[in-house]
């Protein structure tokens, strides 16, 4: 009861702050931003109010995935190799080192970005992979087949749900970003259930969001060359290959430890 009480409290807190900002906004608090600024700060309030919310229901439904260090730690780091190549490569390294793309902005304002991808992770790993995904899981985990139809659908939730992206983004930016946001959901569910450590899924997409987001919003020359097409290419058939194989590998009596309620 105490546990309950407590997640209540602090959801009804969240979406209080969440409701106030959304009537007064920042300026309502005497906050002054230019406006890049103020959509960052913004960004981040919203989504780091909306990951307290669901990390508070994820600890309340008792799946064992909160633990940052969880062992073997540098094992699950190990295996995450692939996925963490997939996330830095969104950051155009190559057209960056060769001037093509530039930064203009300062060391405020990308610590500031920083922030905001990893509120925007936490929120939606938290949602889509902790509550979505595993929620379904739970209901039906008699096989290899039944994680991937739970991988499938939530994934294609977190796909889909960017639709509302419509309403400020036009129909082929935003059917890219549904497509990109299931292969993502896809991969960080398969290293939730490798690892067991949301954490790592949370820090895969924040990376991920900062790479394809630092550019566009706080540069210049934001482009997709041949040469960083094809690096992309390779990395997501290989890491698709690496990841589908380590699903198949998943022996099933390891998904009770998420379950097990404490």
């Amino acid at each position: 009861m105490k546990k309950r009480g407590f997640c209540i409290a602090v959801v009804a807190v969240a979406v209080a702050l969440l409701l106030i900002y959304e009537i007064v906004g920042l300026r309502g608090f005497g906050i002054e931003l230019e406006e890049t600024a103020e959509s960052i700060v913004g960004m981040t309030l919203t989504r780091g109010l909306g990951g307290v919310v669901f990390f508070v229901l994820l600890w309340y439904l008792g799946y064992n995935v909160l633990n940052p260090i969880k062992k073997p730690f540098f094992k699950s780091l190990a295996f995450c190799i692939p996925a963490f190549l997939v996330v830095i490569n969104n950051l155009h390294i190559y057209t960056l080192a060769i001037g093509v793309e530039k930064v203009t902005a300062g060391g405020g304002m990308i610590a500031l970005l920083a922030l905001e991808c990893f509120c925007v992770g936490l929120f939606e790993e938290m949602a889509f992979r902790g509550v979505v995904f595993l929620g379904i899981l739970e209901r039906r985990r008699r096989g290899v087949r039944d994680i991937v139809i739970a991988i499938l659908l939530s994934s294609a939730i977190f796909g889909v749900i960017h639709a509302v992206n419509l309403f400020y983004m036009s129909p082929g930016a935003v059917l890219q970003q549904i497509g990109y946001s299931f292969l993502i959901g896809a991969m960080c569910s398969v290293v939730l259930v490798k690892t067991k450590n949301i954490w790592l899924c949370v820090i895969l997409h924040g990376i991920f969001n900062f790479g394809g987001a630092l550019v566009p919003t706080l540069g210049t020359g934001f482009t997709w060359d041949i040469p960083t097409v094809v690096v992309t290419v390779i990395i997501a058939v290989l890491t698709t290959v690496y990841m589908t194989v380590s699903l198949v590998r998943v022996p099933m009596e390891t998904l009770d430890e998420i379950f097990r309620k404490k």
